[in-house]
């Protein structure tokens, strides 16, 4: 049996990480993934008792779309805030990280597991809770308005008049240079996804305690050094910034292949700063000791 890694050893490992994923965490996945009811409900029942009560009734009133994307929004934050600690939190625990380490598989399998279970079953189970409960009230009331999974995301962001494939991301001498998001722009809900869940189950693993107010922290401190340094980069180069920016030929960027381009330029951020958050993981479990 390879010591490193074995298909039906990680098979196993993964099962029992699946099933430590619904006993920890199956019920809050559940409830999050519900809100759009919790939130159609609470608008419902406030608008019955205060305008009912009050004899002013003006009819049925749902959500409006700004209040369930900004619901959406903050229940995102809530499951990448709250998974990891919840989840893998207590391996800095004696008693559990001891049974933890005992557990015959491989340091290479649990972490595969633990990435797997993070970035690709945890958002996407959210992800389709979350949409089918949206959608089955946009189906069964009218008023309600259309499913938040058929919203292009570059619409929401940079407003109604954008076009699916086209939404002014920068302007450069005066001119627009179109920019399409692939997906409509829907896949950098993962990939942020993807970047606070490594964060926090970062904080997670290096944290005993306070986990989550440990690891705000050290990004307030981080954003502070970055943007500081950042600021001396731009304060320095300006000049030469500027005129990179004027040089740059408009119509040549937009027959460039200059949406590809972007976009890789955003997959090879998130590969770096996944890549490296998943790095420091990796060598945090091997330094776990009890």
């Amino acid at each position: 049996m390879n010591k490193y890694f074995d298909s039906k050893r990680f098979g196993r490992y993964l099962a029992y990480d699946l099933h430590n994923l619904r006993a920890n965490y199956g019920l809050s996945l559940l409830l999050l993934g519900c809100m759009p009811v919790v939130l159609y409900l609470l608008t419902v029942l406030v608008n019955l008792l205060t305008h009912g009560l009050f004899g002013s009734w003006e009819g049925w009133v749902t959500p409006p779309i700004g209040a369930r994307i900004g619901i959406f929004f903050v229940t995102l934050l809530i499951l990448c805030i709250s998974f990891p600690v919840k989840q893998y939190g207590a391996l800095t625990e004696k008693r559990y990280g001891s049974d933890w380490l005992m557990i015959p598989a491989s340091r290479l399998e649990k972490f595969l597991s633990m990435m797997l279970v993070t970035l690709v079953v945890v958002p996407f189970a959210f992800l389709i809770c979350y949409n089918l409960t949206d959608g089955v009230l946009s189906l069964c009331d009218p008023t309600y308005g259309k499913a938040l999974a058929s919203i292009n995301l570059n619409e929401m962001m940079y407003g109604a008049d954008a076009g699916w494939n086209e939404v002014s991301l920068m302007e450069l001498n005066g001119r627009s240079v179109p920019v399409a998001l692939g997906g409509g722009g829907l896949w950098i809900l993962w990939t942020n996804m993807m970047r606070t869940l490594l964060v926090f189950l970062l904080g997670a693993l290096c944290f005993k305690r306070k986990k989550v107010p440990m690891t705000i922290l050290c990004l307030i401190a981080l954003s502070i050094v970055l943007s500081t340094i950042l600021s001396l980069f731009f304060v320095h180069f300006s000049g030469n910034i500027e005129q990179w920016l004027e040089s740059l030929d408009v119509e040549k960027l937009q027959n460039a292949n200059w949406n590809l381009r972007v976009n890789l330029a955003i997959w090879m951020n998130v590969i770096v700063i996944v890549g490296g958050l998943g790095t420091a993981i990796w060598f945090r479990l091997k330094t776990l000791k009890h």
